[in-house]
């Protein structure tokens, strides 16, 4: 599948200097062609990063 950003926004909480990092993300509505997705990074538990955006299916 090949997609276009159409909007994103990243809100950034914590510095992150050193350590592992985990993604997660999910797609919270998916319509014809353009869906929404939800994210965040978490270092160990704690939250550091959070996300969302839409983006549109080209293909």
């Amino acid at each position: 599948m090949e997609v276009v950003t159409v909007e994103l926004s990243v809100s950034y909480l914590r510095p992150v200097r050193e350590g592992l990092l985990q993604a997660q993300a999910q797609v919270v509505h998916a319509g014809g062609r353009l869906f929404h997705a939800t994210g965040e990074v978490l270092l160990e538990e704690t939250r550091v990063a959070l996300a969302k955006g839409i983006f549109y299916r080209v293909a």
